[in-house]
């Protein structure tokens, strides 16, 4: 609770976690390859953005705010050890099916790692071979993201918004009892 995190000197902040259609989450894409990836262009050490013009923000933004994914969203993408790890920053917190909202399936998130790969091939020296996984995440924006020294392990991550509170519960237990 908030009186016992004051009580034991931490701060209690519930952060800006959007569970209402009209916000959105930040995803983090992990893409794993059998051999380290080289860039054909750009320093291999920086943080990569990728847009194609501003009217990229304004499709993602809108498209977040509707619950849709669109096929060009701006990403930010680096190279840590054999991995990239691709920030896509405009995802709906819900995705919109009909009238209604529904939570992001594991069919979404597999569709959001494959927008990302293509965002980022045309900057790859190998394109889209090698790739052995790619894991999705979504956070609440804002959220730790922070990853390790060696990029392998998310530290203290937040569940992804959902509609359902059971899901997220059964969720975030899971999160923990895999994690130690």
């Amino acid at each position: 609770s908030a009186r016992a995190a004051a009580a034991a000197g931490l701060s209690a902040d519930v952060g800006p976690v959007p569970l209402r259609l009209g916000a959105g989450v930040d995803g983090l894409i992990r893409i794993r390859f059998d051999t380290p990836p080289e860039l054909s262009t750009g320093d291999p050490d920086a943080v990569h953005f990728v847009a194609d013009d501003r009217r990229d923000l304004v499709a993602a933004r809108d498209a977040m705010l509707e619950g849709e994914l669109i096929d060009r969203p701006p990403v930010v993408f680096e190279v840590v050890g054999g991995d990239i790890f691709v920030a896509a920053p405009y995802c709906p917190a819900a995705l919109r099916e009909g009238a209604g909202l529904r939570d992001w399936s594991g069919q979404d998130k597999q569709a959001l790692g494959a927008i990302a790969m293509s965002r980022i091939a045309p900057f790859l020296k190998t394109g889209r071979r090698h790739v052995r996984q790619i894991d999705v995440r979504l956070f609440a924006p804002g959220s730790p993201r922070s990853r390790a020294a060696d990029g392998a392990r998310l530290r203290a991550p937040a569940p992804a918004p959902t509609l359902d509170e059971v899901t997220a519960a059964t969720d975030l237990a899971l999160m923990a009892v895999r994690r130690g």
